[in-house]
């Protein structure tokens, strides 16, 4: 474990710390049990934590930094490169990951596709012979609808995947890609939150991505509330808002086309999230974001979404919930 002393970001020293919390060994998990795939995701990570990581501790503290210059909340300590490859070499030996699916099967993948194209498709041209390049795509589900609409589909990730039909798969990491293979747009759908450097991460894909391409960014809103739930150390290194992310990007010489926060389905439920667009070319850049500190305050962030909530559906949900009050009133009484 690395401890930093620069924001992973932007490099300012100027860091606040927010919060710490201790992780403690369950000695009584096994190597067995966790290859039955039975255990919660925390535990399989603390299990390989302990194991892989620091095998002579029994617990271990971390804090949490907030970065006074962009905004980003970051995880302090941090594994090396070295042993986050690790773990994901742990992981992919003991098949956790379609464990995990086969136990709790993705939700509404189709309607997820279709929102990540729909953004994308309002801000480039034809999409007739374009090439997408979904980075930690696993079966590139995400890219259905760009296939169906004549894209042709492309993932790279670590561990390979039964991919979906007109998806082709080109390697674990960028580093696999020829040189000079460029696509017209690339997804970096809840990828920058694991990433130790995420500017290095950003500045070696879009050398990939073409001089009028996109590039669609998703993170969680991890400063909402997120960074208050951490259980294990190895997942979620970054805690991003939309300034942290946007400062992210202009780090790395993009231009952002469009950003919003908005709570939709990503694997199993809905969850707040960032969505950003960017590109090379010079354009009509968006200027405008939520700061960190906006975005971390719960009751606000309810209340905006409130408001911007139609009539029609807050009184659906009202009624909705008067009654299943009623009916348990009803029961109530009967018992």
């Amino acid at each position: 474990m690395i401890t930093v002393y620069k924001c992973p970001v932007c490099s300012s020293d100027q860091l606040q710390f927010i919060r710490s919390y201790e992780v403690i060994r369950d000695s009584r998990l096994t190597r067995e049990e966790i290859r039955e795939g039975r255990q919660s995701y925390e535990n399989e990570m603390l299990w390989i934590f302990f194991n892989e990581i620091l095998p002579q501790e029994s617990s271990a503290g971390f804090r949490l930094e907030l970065c006074c210059a962009c905004g980003l909340i970051f995880l302090n300590p941090r594994p090396s490169d070295e042993e986050l490859h690790h773990v994901y070499k742990t992981v992919e030996d003991l098949d956790l990951p379609k464990k995990r699916r086969d136990r709790q099967p993705f939700l509404k993948l189709d309607k997820r596709a279709r929102r990540i194209y729909s953004v994308v498709s309002c801000l480039s041209s034809s999409s007739a012979g374009k090439k997408v390049l979904d980075y930690g795509g696993m079966h590139g589900q995400n890219l259905v609808s760009f296939v169906k609409n004549d894209f042709q589909g492309y993932v790279l990730d670590f561990l390979k995947f039964e991919l979906c039909p007109g998806v082709e798969y080109l390697g674990a990491d960028v580093c696999d890609l020829a040189e000079g293979q460029i696509f017209d747009v690339i997804l970096l759908n809840h990828v920058l939150e694991h990433a130790l450097q995420p500017v290095r991460l950003i500045e070696s894909i879009v050398k990939h991505l073409s001089q009028d391409g996109l590039i669609y960014v998703e993170v969680p809103l991890g400063c909402l509330q997120e960074w208050q739930l951490v259980y294990e150390p190895l997942t979620h290194q970054n805690f991003f808002s939309e300034e942290s992310c946007y400062k992210c990007l202009r780090m790395c010489g993009l231009d952002i086309l469009y950003i919003i926060t908005c709570n939709q389905w990503v694997y199993w439920d809905k969850t707040p999230c960032v969505n950003i667009v960017a590109c090379k070319r010079e354009g009509n850049t968006v200027s405008h974001y939520k700061t960190t500190w906006e975005q971390m305050d719960r009751s606000r962030y309810f209340w905006m979404n409130f408001k911007k909530t139609p009539r029609k559906q807050i009184k659906k949900t009202v009624k909705s919930v008067l009654s299943r009050i009623n009916q348990t009133c009803k029961l109530f009484w009967r018992i």
